[in-house]
Order: structure tokens, then C-alpha cells, then sequence
């Protein structure tokens, strides 16, 4: 059944504002997706929505027309129930699907290209096999693509004994072949790390390689390795840290300002406390480093913090979500409080959120951050695992790597055995960017919504609920399809159902 709910409510902050509302659609609930099946909302093509959903090993594209009803339910035969990782790269009008299974002692990686009705077109593509040992892990290919999605970017990254080999193959927006590359360099496991691949619009790929003196250091030693297309060999060029430790180094491609963002939390000695930003700007044809810069968090940012009381440990837990770029070379830096307890041990953020394999049932599928539902995380456990998903900080740079503000949204959010329900998500409307996420009233689910302004003032909208019982949102596995919608999944009782956000 299909509930649409209206809810009006006046702005008012030092004068009244104009009339805001959502309407929230619920697409029909179907007794097969329960909350054990996995799924992935894909987006709007051609006015359906579609979701990816795995129940019993079974695979599904579900289209909900635009009313939220169920259009079709097609089974996707062509995947096998040993499939154990899909990507998606959409477009406006159809969709790859990027598979990977195991038969025997081979890991094949295949795709197909699906139409905006969750129909096969054309033949299923063979993309790279590979033989590994029976007992090896077999999440192998990593993918990624290019902001404007003409460039995608299979790669493999294995290491045995002292060796690290590194394979990768660029394709088209067609899956065409472009290029293929394969590299072997000594590896340390204790004491080194290899970031995820990035590509950009020109199809070249970079990553980062962190070292440290052990396995539980800060980075001491930052090298970044680029690859041009046609160009057989990896590139090496060290990053000076300025005697500086860091930690958790996130790469941006800035394709339009034809530039590469490197953001890492810093500290000031070895196993000490997280003291500010260490930023570098490369320009993108000689990769040479242009800006570098270090930013020290202050005490007002400690200050208006939820409940920090000592003030240096107050970032600790502290992890990176997402970058947003300026047109003139700036940028936006969402981060996130985030950490676990276990039997009133505390885990920090980073070793468990941004590595996601090394945690049992959290994000097998997926690297991104958010998107992907893996009903693994309802399991059962002789431990209470708690998780925290507390204030987010965002900075806005100038092009220059000049703080120019700071904004921060208040909140704190545990549960147990399951986070489905905590952090928040992003609605990008061009003038303000939305931040929403589930705060308790009375007991009742309420979705907050704080709208982050140009010059970095947060503005509070009314919250938005449900007004049928039952109905528990899912916010930061929401995902945007439209201007001012996005899809946010929610349980009923037992089932997942999708909600349907139209800001007005």
C-alpha cells in the first residue's frame, strides 16, 4: 500500500520564513524483503526508481514507478548465487552491473549493462579472471570510476611474501578497453599502506602509500603513485610532511581547477592526539606540489563540541566523510565522530570505519561510504557492540588552503549491534546543502534536517516523521535521485520498504 503524508510547517528564525514542506511517498512493502536481504538503491532513470536488492542469494532489480508502486521485479538469472561483490556505474538511461564470483580455485569478474528497466542488453562481458589459492581471501577487484563517468577502473591489488602486485584495466563508458597496466613493487605489511585507486577524467589513476615504523604507527613517509593512460610504468613523487605525523590520507580529484586534493589528520608526535589538518594541493600535469598547508584546530572548535570535557583527545575519533569542491579551487570537509565499544573497550574510528574488511559483516560489499545495506550487521554476538555516531565538523578552504569558517551540527547517536539507523546523509539543493539524520522525541523517530548555508550558518528545518506507525527511517543510506528528492529506505517491522522525499 501506498501512504503519501504532507508536512507544512513555518521557518522562522529571526524573521518568518517562507512555507517549506516534504512530501513523503512509501513504495509498497513486499513480504520477501525482509530485513535479511541486502540492497542497494540505484537511482532515477526515466522517472523509475530502481533498487538493487539480494534475497537468499537471489539477485533483483525492483522498478517503482513514480508513485512508488512496484512496475517490475526482474530476476537477474545471469548472476550466479556465488556472487559475493557487485558494483554500479548508472547513467541517465541505463546501468553496469560489475560482478565478481568464485568457481573453483578462479575469481571471475564480469559485467553486464542493464537497461532503465532492469533489462539485460546485450551479451554478459567477460572483464578479467584470475587463479588464486582455495584458502585465499577472494575479494580481489576493487572498482572506480571518473567524476563524469567516461573512465572506469578495474584494479587488483595482491601482495605474497615481500611483493605487491597491482593490475589494473581502464574502460569506457561503453566498456571498451582503453588501457591495461601491471606493476610489482616490494610490500611490508607492517609497516606500509596502500590507499583505494582514484581516477579522473582523463583516465589517469593515483593512490597513496602511507609508512610508518610499525604496524600500529602514524605515517611517516607519504608517496604518491600516478599512472597516465598508455603509460606502462607507476610514477612515484614523496609528499615532505614537515615533520609532521598524519593519518587516514584521503585523495580528491579536482578535474575542473585540474588539481588533486590530499586531506590527513596530523599530530604533533608520534601516538599523541589529533592536532589539526595537514592539506596539499598538486597540480595535475607535472604533479608538483603548488599549496601546502597545516591547519590547528583551536579551542573554540573543542568548545562547542557535544560533551568533550577533556580537550585533547576532543578529535580523536574523529574520520572524514566527504569533500565537496569550489569552482575557484576551494573547498568544503565534512567530518564525522564515529567510534565502537565492545565490552566498555573503545575502538578508534579509522581502524574500523575506513577499513571495513577488518570488521566482520560491516560493508563487505562496498567501498564508498554509505549507500550499500548488508543485513550481516543483525547478527548474533557474545558481544555488545555499541557504535557512536556523534557531531559532525565541516571546514570550507579557500583556494589558497585558508580556513575561512567552521560549522558544527550537534548530535549523538549509539545503538547496538547495528548502525543502519545512525550518522546522517546529504542533500545537495545548490544553494544550501541538507543534513539529515534520526533524533529520538518522545521515543518517536524524527528526522532532523539542518541545512549548511554558503557562509557556513546552519539553519534548522522542521524535522519530518512519518505520520503511519510503524515506519523506522534509514538516513544515511539515503540516496539522492533528483534535484530536491532523495530515496530513503526505512523498516516495517520485519520488511524494508523505500521512502520517496520530495522537498517543496
Amino acid at each position: 500500500m501506498k501512504f503519501t503524508i504532507f508536512l507544512l510547517a513555518a521557518i522562522f528564525l529571526i524573521t518568518t520564513g517562507p512555507a517549506f514542506s516534504q512530501q513523503i511517498t512509501f513504495s509498497e512493502v513486499q513480504k520477501e524483503d525482509s530485513k535479511k536481504m541486502n540492497f542497494e538503491i540505484l537511482g532515477n532513470f526515466k522517472g523509475n526508481n530502481l533498487v538493487y536488492k539480494n534475497i537468499n542469494r537471489k539477485h533483483y532489480i525492483t522498478v517503482y514507478d513514480k508513485d512508488m508502486h512496484i512496475a517490475e521485479n526482474v530476476k537477474l538469472g545471469f548472476i550466479s548465487d556465488k556472487t559475493f561483490n557487485l558494483d554500479f556505474v548508472s547513467y541517465p538511461d541505463y546501468f553496469f552491473i560489475i560482478y565478481q564470483y568464485q568457481k573453483n580455485n578462479v575469481i571471475y569478474c564480469k559485467a553486464a549493462k542493464m537497461s532503465e528497466r532492469g533489462q539485460i542488453i546485450g551479451e554478459v562481458l567477460n572483464l578479467d579472471t584470475t587463479r588464486v589459492n582455495l584458502f585465499n581471501d577472494n575479494k580481489i577487484y576493487y572498482l572506480t570510476n571518473s567524476e563524469d563517468k567516461q573512465r572506469i577502473l578495474l584494479y587488483k591489488m595482491q601482495h605474497k611474501d615481500n611483493e605487491m602486485s597491482l593490475a589494473t584495466k581502464l574502460f569506457d563508458a561503453s566498456l571498451q578497453l582503453l588501457d591495461s597496466t601491471r606493476n610489482v613493487f616490494a610490500y611490508n605489511d607492517r609497516r606500509e599502506t596502500y590507499d583505494d585507486l582514484q581516477v579522473g577524467n582523463d583516465g589517469t589513476f593515483l593512490f597513496a602509500k602511507e609508512t610508518g615504523n610499525g604496524r600500529n604507527d602514524y605515517t611517516r613517509k607519504l608517496d604518491i603513485f600516478y599512472s597516465k593512460p598508455n603509460t606502462a610504468s607507476l610514477t612515484r613523487h614523496e609528499i615532505l610532511l614537515d615533520d609532521k605525523y598524519i593519518e587516514d590520507v584521503k585523495i580528491k580529484i579536482d578535474n575542473l581547477n585540474n588539481q588533486y586534493i590530499l586531506n590527513s589528520f596530523s599530530y604533533r608526535k608520534n601516538f599523541g592526539n589529533i592536532d589539526g589538518l595537514f592539506t596539499v594541493i598538486i597540480n595535475k600535469e607535472n604533479f608538483a606540489v603548488t599549496k601546502k598547508a597545516i591547519t590547528v584546530f583551536d579551542d573554540s572548535i573543542r568548545r562547542r563540541l557535544s560533551g568533550k570535557t577533556e580537550w585533547r583527545t576532543a578529535f580523536n575519533d574523529f574520520s572524514f566523510r566527504n569533500i565537496i569542491l569550489k569552482k575557484d579551487g576551494g573547498f568544503l570537509l565534512t567530518t564525522e565522530e564515529y567510534y565502537t565499544q565492545t565490552r566498555n573497550t573503545r575502538w578508534n574510528s579509522r581502524d574500523y570505519y575506513y577499513n571495513p574488511y577488518s570488521t566482520p559483516g560491516y560493508y563487505n560489499f562496498q567501498r564508498d561510504y554509505y549507500g550499500y545495506y548488508n543485513s550481516g550487521l543483525y547478527r548474533n554476538s557474545n558481544q555488545d557492540i555499541i557504535y557512536n555516531y556523534n557531531d559532525v565538523l565541516i571546514f570550507s578552504f579557500n583556494k589558497d588552503l585558508k580556513p575561512e569558517w567552521n560549522s558544527i551540527i550537534n548530535k549523538k547517536q549509539s545503538d547496538y549491534e547495528s548502525d543502519n539507523f545512525l550518522s546522517f546523509s546529504t542533500l545537495n539543493m545548490g544553494a544550501e546543502i541538507h543534513y539529515l539524520f534520526l533524533q529520538k522525541d518522545n521515543n518517536k523517530q524524527v528526522v532532523s534536517d539542518f541545512a549548511l548555508q554558503p557562509g557556513g550558518q546552519i539553519k534548522r528545518y522542521p524535522t519530518f516523521k512519518s505520520g503511519e506507525v510503524g515506519y523506522e527511517f534509514m538516513p544515511r543510506l539515503a540516496k539522492q535521485v533528483g534535484a530536491h528528492q532523495i530515496i530513503i529506505p526505512c523498516l516495517l517491522r520485519s520488511s524494508i520498504a523505500f521512502a520517496r522525499v520530495d522537498f517543496l
